[in-house]
């Protein structure tokens, strides 16, 4: 055997080496190394023992003419690898939080050359876009109100898939009944990110219905912040879209709410109107709930401006409703009919009906008890005390006013819980107790002074000046008309889903 030895390859053998440890390329001639797994095609007799690699020494490239390039790395030359085809990455899924829904009103990138048709109709029927979908919806409407336990989340689960679907008119109604179940929750701030979604891309999918119900009920959330320019701007903008959409139902809320606003800044004529168009749409409708809940309206409007006998009227109208269809206002209803109720016992009472004003104030305040209402208890009962002092039935009057100033201090309302107090003092000395009614006038005149109430501070001093002459008739009269008279519920009813 020659005694030059053979040179090892520079390749590695099953793992890659950086590459400055590579040896050089083999020389002309030299023995060929097989691939691993491969038979060596020229084995030699023996494998003698091997020394240590020696340290490479890598000779600098030559330079050409111009600028001194780099020193390159040693090359190697290395058999191709052959290509092996892969799949594309697969893509993580995107988890979409539920407070973070993407909106799809925007109509998808129409595809090239689309047909008239196409560009005529861009937003498809809900029908079209998953009829399954939709009668699911329809489903869920009739089986769970907005205002019931748990609307909220399975509500707005069904935004998430209509989203999901791509269903822009389904997803618009679905983020509306989701935002008025928010309201009915108390939630307001997500209510109203829920409509200013359907404000700001309803217009573009084509729903000028769906808008002016979002405005609507951005109006209610306006009134309820006592923000009542911006109420009446956007309430006004919701009629006019509900106007275009010849849809009964949403215009008479939007009218409703309209009149609510108006009553409140006190323009009592302009929201008479709006009630009474309200009422005949929902007549019209057959919605005789609805009518009863306008006609209440219109009743406290009227009342309001002092036309007690249209009031009476329409308070008469609509108790009748009421006492018709009574499960149409179970629950929360009942408040409603207290309401109507007190109302009308201060009509009756102005008519001169006293006895009936005494009933009707007893039949609201056995619901404002059993609904735990303490501000609705305080006005019934003290009407109720107010029709047994006209009756002299004075007993019953001390009792009924007693029964008020205690919901007046748990309603923490100390002002109407003096009045109360006040009264008892009247009714007392019209019975002939001046003594008991001296010191009871004297703990209304302290409750008065702490409240800075001058009209108050007024009528007991004036009370007792009188008060050593409570035998003669006339100054018993006088008495009688210094007691706090019925008050009256300015208590409005807005048009929400559930009304």
């Amino acid at each position: 055997m020659s005694g030059r030895k053979k040179k090892r390859s520079g390749r590695p053998f099953g793992s890659s080496l950086p590459p400055a440890s590579r040896g050089p390329a083999p020389e002309a001639g030299s023995a060929a190394v097989a691939e691993p797994g491969q038979p060596d095609s020229n084995p030699p007799a023996t494998i003698p023992d091997l020394p240590p690699p020696p340290q490479l020494v890598l000779d600098p490239v030559p330079a050409e003419s111009g600028p001194v390039a780099p020193l390159a790395e040693p090359k190697v030359p290395v058999a191709p690898i052959a290509e092996v085809s892969l799949p594309p990455p697969v893509q993580p899924p995107v988890i979409v939080p539920p407070s973070a829904t993407t909106w799809v009103f925007a109509t998808p990138a129409p595809a090239p050359a689309p047909s008239a048709a196409a560009t005529a109709a861009p937003l498809p029927p809900a029908e079209d876009a998953g009829p399954r979908l939709s009668e699911d919806y329809a489903k869920l409407q009739r089986r769970l109100p907005v205002d019931a336990p748990g609307a909220v989340e399975e509500y707005r689960f069904f935004r998430e898939k209509a989203s999901l679907a791509g269903n822009a008119r389904l997803l618009a109604q679905c983020s509306i009944d989701l935002g008025a179940a928010y309201d009915a929750a108390g939630d307001h701030a997500n209510a109203r990110v829920e409509f200013q979604r359907v404000v700001a891309h309803g217009a573009a999918a084509g729903e000028t219905a769906l808008v002016g119900i979002a405005k609507d009920w951005l109006g209610l959330l306006a009134q309820s912040e006592d923000r009542h320019e911006d109420a009446l701007r956007l309430h006004l903008e919701a009629l006019g879209a509900l106007r275009k959409s010849g849809r009964p139902h949403p215009l008479s809320r939007c009218l409703n709410n309209l009149g609510l606003v108006r009553a409140r800044e006190e323009d009592f004529g302009d929201a008479i109107e709006n009630f009474r168009e309200a009422r005949d749409l929902r007549a019209a409708a057959g919605d005789q709930p609805g009518v009863a809940r306008l006609e209440a309206n219109l009743g406290v409007a009227c009342l309001l401006l002092d036309r007690d006998a249209d009031a009476e009227k329409h308070f008469r109208a609509a108790l009748a409703i009421m006492d018709e269809m009574r499960d149409a206002f179970a629950g929360g209803g009942q408040d409603l009919v207290a309401s109507v109720c007190t109302n009308l016992a201060v009509c009756a009472e102005n008519s001169g009906h006293l006895e009936e004003a005494g009933g009707l104030s007893a039949r609201a305040a056995s619901i404002y008890s059993d609904r735990e209402n303490a501000r609705g208890l305080t006005d019934a009962r003290h009407n109720g005390g107010y029709a047994a002092l006209r009756v002299g039935d004075h007993d019953g009057a001390i009792r009924e006013f007693n029964l008020a100033a205690e919901a007046g201090a748990s309603a923490d309302e100390r002002l109407l819980a003096a009045q109360s107090i006040f009264n008892i003092a009247v009714a007392q000395a019209r019975g002939g107790n001046a003594e008991q009614a001296r010191k009871t006038c004297q703990a209304a005149r302290a409750e008065f002074a702490h409240m800075a109430d001058a009209e108050g501070g007024r009528r007991t001093q004036e009370f007792l000046e009188v008060l050593p002459n409570a035998n003669q008739s006339d100054v018993l009269e006088k008495m009688l008309g210094m007691a706090y008279v019925m008050r009256k519920r300015r208590t409005f009813q807005a048009a929400r889903f559930s009304a």
